[in-house]
């Protein structure tokens, strides 16, 4: 008898080998659950079509305890009562067979009652910018919009060639995270970053501001 990539084969007397299929496939339902903070939710763990006989549950790789709040189901589910945003993760259900275990995962969302949606750390992402390059003449207002999401919420900071923007006179960052350039002149002009940060990473937006005299077409030649 001897196991093969996870399935078993017999020798026969014949000398034939005899190929038996391998332990069933671990599935969780459902993928993915967004739930209310305080509310109660469950996952579904099947050993291919029946309830395992061995298993345990894991949060973030973390073994989960039996507690008031989070209990192992005889049947392979996980019931979590009273969620809160700490409860937000990965959640991987593992099956110990005869000869090797197998496991799948799931992910839960706590939304909170100011209604953001809390998962995994994620790091951010930048969605839709406006036009990487915006021209103008001298006196417009410009607007430059950096979107951004990831858990956590991240932080932005804009600079105007490599400088912060803190401090100009007719720069703004309002409260959108969008920047605004008022009144503009020639020593507006140049590249505007958007970084969006959190704890797992950071990631950058680059726009080019080109200003124009009056009467005169601004033209934008990337280097």
């Amino acid at each position: 008898m001897l196991l093969v990539a996870g399935e078993l084969m017999l020798i026969s007397h014949s000398n034939s080998p005899v190929w038996c299929p391998g332990p069933p496939a671990t599935s969780v339902s459902p993928d993915l659950t967004t739930v209310c903070l305080g509310c109660q939710t469950s996952f579904t763990c099947l050993d291919g079509d029946s309830p395992p006989q061995n298993f345990r549950w894991l949060r973030d790789n973390t073994v989960l305890q039996n507690s008031d709040t989070v209990t192992t189901l005889p049947s392979g589910g996980l019931l979590l009562s009273d969620v809160r945003l700490s409860g937000a993760g990965v959640y991987t259900c593992e099956i110990f067979g005869t000869y090797k275990s197998t496991n799948a995962t799931t992910v839960l969302i706590v939304e909170d009652q100011f209604n953001t949606s809390l998962g995994p750390p994620s790091k951010p992402v930048i969605f839709s910018p406006t036009p990487s390059v915006q021209s103008v003449t001298v006196g417009s207002t410009v607007q430059f919009v950096c979107p951004v999401g990831g858990v956590p919420d991240p932080d932005i900071m804009w600079f105007r060639n490599g400088m912060s923007v803190e401090g100009l006179d007719n720069v703004e960052v309002l409260l959108d995270q969008s920047l605004t350039v008022t009144n503009t002149g020639r020593e507006d002009e140049g590249n505007y970053t958007c970084v969006a940060f959190n704890s797992v990473g950071s990631v950058a937006e680059e726009f080019h501001l080109v200003v124009a005299g009056e009467g005169q077409r601004s033209v934008y030649v990337k280097g």
